[in-house]
């Protein structure tokens, strides 16, 4: 999981103003076991905050510095100190979901009027990295420009999808070595479009109104904007990392029953997924949408013991006489093949395999309520239009609420995602990337 959650840009009221040497600065409450991200400037940083860890230091007396944190319950401020002059701060705090991993940045290139982002391979899906970088200009009156180019979507220090307005957002900040220096635009880039298009330069222009030894500096690349897209039409979210609770901010919190516990999820995080024991173990939640077409149900599978019985990934609804959901079921084959159930209306029997391995499965009822279903974001089955009943009951994930005993997932599940619209194939693509 790459994709921000929140982010809080600090400035204003956010971060204390020029004039002391100590800074509070308050961010969106955040949930316990996310990780937090602060790229902070304003002066020579000499104290990392309590309790975060340092990533990057500062870039000469343009002073960028990166700490993280792991996030505790409402977590929604940090201080720190100067040790020379009385700057104001600037920066953002993002937060991540449990299991994101910083990625270094690879430092900075300072005093140069342009700079190109560091070259980093093999990245597949939505990654943020963070970089800073440092352009002196000092003389009163100037107007210069600093150019960023962009290196191919593969290379670029973050990944951006070639879709739509995903993109690279840019910024600029300064930092006023004395009382009295003003900048024209004061401290945020002026230019049209902040979301540049993979391989675009773009360049701006900074006037110092008044002399001084301040130097400017172009900041930060902010990952595409993919988790926004992605948290559209988002009505439930279960991210299990250590808990059942809806982080889409709709208060859908699920309910653990029977045998479920924490295990490790498919990038090897402890704790950040869970495991069903295929007899009386599932989790329900307040249907999260009784809506019958432009749905899409996302969620991680791994089977441990593929039975005749179906079992349950995700179902919305009562699965013996309404609703809509997908399944496993071996159906007397040496292996299960995925199955949509349209409760009370038909199994479509995809004749999709699967093995015991980690894999994404996407779930559209389109418009005219026909299903689609992708697996590892792959279009794998198409079915034929037929209306499901509108749900009724609850939403199960690891049982269907017929009230048989059969449905009980045996293996574990992540990050279920329940959305009021259809997913595209890039949408689902980024799913399956994170």
């Amino acid at each position: 999981m790459s994709s921000w959650v929140t982010r809080t840009v600090l400035s204003g009221s956010s971060a204390d103003p020029n004039g002391t040497n100590s800074h509070t600065c308050t961010f969106t409450p955040a949930t316990a076991g996310n990780l937090l991200v602060a790229v902070i400037a304003g002066g020579m940083t000499s104290s990392t905050p309590s309790g975060w860890t340092l990533q990057q230091s500062g870039v000469q007396y343009a002073a960028v510095y990166v700490f993280t944190k792991t996030a505790s319950s409402g977590e929604s401020s940090f201080s720190t100190t100067h040790n020379n002059g009385d700057r104001p701060l600037r920066g953002i705090v993002y937060e991540f979901y449990a299991g994101s991993t910083y990625l270094d940045g690879n430092s900075a290139n300072n005093q140069s009027n342009s700079a190109t982002g560091p070259q980093v391979t093999g990245l597949a899906g939505t990654y943020t990295r963070f970089s800073a970088r440092s352009w002196c200009m000092s003389t009163s009156g100037s107007t210069g420009s600093c150019s960023w180019t962009l290196p191919t979507v593969e290379d670029y220090d973050t990944y951006v999808p070639d879709t739509g307005q995903d993109g690279v957002f840019l910024s600029i900040a300064y930092d006023d070595n004395a009382t009295g220096s003003s900048f024209d635009p004061s401290s945020v880039a002026s230019i049209s479009d902040p979301f540049i298009v993979t391989g675009e330069a773009i360049s701006f222009a900074l006037s110092v109104i008044t002399p001084n030894t301040a130097m400017p500096w172009l900041w930060f690349a902010d990952g595409s904007t993919s988790d926004t897209t992605l948290n559209n039409n988002l009505a439930a979210r279960y991210d299990f990392s250590g808990n059942a609770n809806d982080t889409s901010g709709n208060g859908k919190n699920g309910t653990i029953n029977g045998t479920v516990t924490g295990t490790t999820d498919r990038h090897g995080t402890s704790n950040s997924a869970y495991s069903f024991n295929g007899s009386t173990g599932y989790i329900s939640a307040t249907l999260p949408t009784t809506a019958t077409s432009n749905i899409a149900i996302s969620a991680w599978f791994k089977t441990s013991n593929i039975t005749n019985d179906r079992q349950t990934i995700v179902m919305c609804g009562n699965g013996g006489s309404d609703g809509y959901g997908v399944f496993v079921n071996q159906e007397g084959m040496a292996t299960g093949q995925l199955m949509i159930l349209y409760g009370n209306v038909t199994w479509y029997a995809t004749g999709i395999f699967v093995d015991t391995n980690w894999h994404h499965v996407v779930l559209n009822i389109m418009s005219d309520k026909h299903p689609e279903l992708y697996l590892d974001s792959v279009k794998v089955y198409t079915g034929t239009v037929l209306t499901p009943g509108t749900p009724t009951g609850n939403l199960g994930i690891g049982n269907d609420y017929s009230g048989t005993a059969t449905p009980f997932f045996n293996g574990a599940l992540d990050d279920i995602r329940i959305y009021t619209a259809t997913l595209t194939a890039t949408q689902v693509g980024e799913l399956y990337a994170m």
